[in-house]
């Protein structure tokens, strides 16, 4: 009586058995059961959004479960995981062990997961191929070997590196130290001491080991890399020549003075700002400083006490037909060359298409200047 193989169930003829027929069964185990199952190419369909399970019968040349390669679609679009159960089937007491090739062609963009009886088994991506083991109950990674690999202390070209075969690699999780030359995967360093990562850039990083120009912490060229660095002849755009003396702070600490080189320099303004013209009655500001005021039709200036400093000059610009009216809140003013005091709530009056100009040689003093009575 024939019996069938474990694994792939093939019949296995007797002696005196199948008389007539032992070529059919023959060709048959060959051209189609050992074919399907070294290079077989099968379809597994989702018929419905559910799970389905292989069969592989004895002797039968159809069983899809045999095949090498599972190309796994679905009539419609799955919405969910779905299971493709490899059957548990045993021949005595040892189970069946086959390897397959899944790939997960199924609609719906879901994720199928091709599992045995017992275990979790192995999802596979929607439009990934992977290669699965069944040890007769359960799915497995065929390749173990790479999803149990960790990268330690040593990553040679044998176990899937890029170049690197010293037994000390980069380990990114604390600090790039060490040496890494372009030998071993680097990008040209070749000293003892390479970039600290975790904290902060320290060494030297000349552009032959893949810096940019630095060689120094406080910088060189175009570069400054610290808070307050002390730089050495620096020079201003424009300048022909270094600064032997830039900035200084003085005796008081709130004042500084700058020492220039001797070259032909320009200070100042090149035009007068405009605060903008006054219909009415205008109170100056600070703000007005180094500025003129224009003054229109019904405009009229307030110079203000204690606002001022020592050598501020506020500008006043009649564009009226007639004079304006400028009265002196602060405690002294004088008209340029004469002694009465305008200050106190006194008033000058600004001629027409006239401009005057206020001194400020204290906060609470100040003398007029240009065509005012």
């Amino acid at each position: 009586m024939s019996t069938y193989s474990t694994n792939l169930k093939v019949q296995l003829i007797g002696t005196g058995e199948e008389n007539g027929t032992w070529g059919d069964v023959t060709n048959n185990a060959f051209n189609n059961v050992f074919e399907q199952a070294i290079v077989g190419y099968g379809t597994v369909n989702f018929s419905s959004d559910a799970n389905t399970t292989l069969s592989l019968a004895n002797g039968n040349t159809s069983q899809t479960a045999r095949n090498l390669y599972l190309n796994v679609t679905s009539s419609g679009s799955l919405t969910a995981t779905r299971d493709v159960i490899i059957p548990s089937i045993t021949s005595g007491s040892t189970p069946i062990q086959k390897l397959y090739i899944v790939k997960n062609a199924t609609t719906g963009s879901q994720s199928i997961r091709v599992i045995g009886a017992t275990g979790t088994g192995i999802t596979i991506p929607n439009g990934s191929t992977v290669m699965v083991y069944s040890n007769g109950t359960n799915v497995v990674d065929a390749a173990t070997y790479f999803s149990s690999l960790t990268l330690g202390s040593a990553l040679p070209i044998t176990s899937g590196g890029t170049g690197s075969t010293s037994t000390t690699f980069v380990n990114l999780a604390s600090n790039v130290t060490g040496t890494l030359p372009i030998a071993n995967g680097g990008t040209g360093s070749t000293s003892t001491t390479f970039v600290n990562l975790a904290s902060n850039v320290t060494g030297t990083l000349p552009v032959a080991n893949g810096g940019t120009g630095v060689t120094i912490s406080t910088g060189s060229g175009s570069n400054v890399l610290n808070t307050s660095p002390t730089l050495t002849t620096p020079r201003l755009s424009g300048s022909s020549t270094g600064y032997s003396s830039f900035a200084s702070a003085n005796t008081s600490a709130t004042n500084y003075t700058i020492t220039f080189p001797a070259e032909n320099m320009t200070t100042g303004f090149r035009n007068i700002p405009n605060t903008g013209t006054k219909t009415s009655s205008y109170t100056l500001a600070v703000d007005d400083v180094g500025k003129y005021v224009q003054v229109g039709a019904s405009g009229s200036i307030v110079v203000p006490n204690s606002t001022f400093a020592d050598g501020d000059v506020v500008s006043i610009i009649n564009t009226n037909t007639s004079g304006i009216t400028m009265t002196f809140n602060i405690t002294t003013a004088n008209i340029s060359g004469a002694t009465v005091n305008k200050g106190g709530g006194g008033t000058v009056t600004l001629a027409s298409r006239g401009l005057a100009s206020i001194v400020f040689y204290s906060a609470t003093a100040c003398v007029i200047t240009g065509a005012v009575t």
